[in-house]
């Protein structure tokens, strides 16, 4: 499996600007009918994404983090 989203620096332009009881942040973005959207926008780190997947066994997990962007690729277990 691989994720990828931008990263902080990316999300500048539309920053977080609340956040939920549990702690997600959201940001407000403009549509093209002139309305805005509420987009949840979070920025995990390595060790939330371990405590995540590791009800699903998931291994060869590997986060990068780059300037614009964050990709992370997790392997789970195959079912046979």
């Amino acid at each position: 499996m691989i994720l990828l989203d931008n990263s902080e620096i990316q999300g500048g332009q539309f920053p977080v600007m609340e956040y939920d009881d549990a702690g997600n942040g959201y940001q407000r973005r403009p549509r093209h009918d002139g309305g805005e959207s509420r987009v949840l926008k979070n920025f995990p780190t390595e060790a939330e994404f371990r405590i995540l997947l590791a009800p699903y066994g998931a291994a060869e997990m590997a986060l990068l983090r780059r300037e614009h962007f964050w990709l992370l690729h997790y392997r789970l277990p195959s079912r046979h």
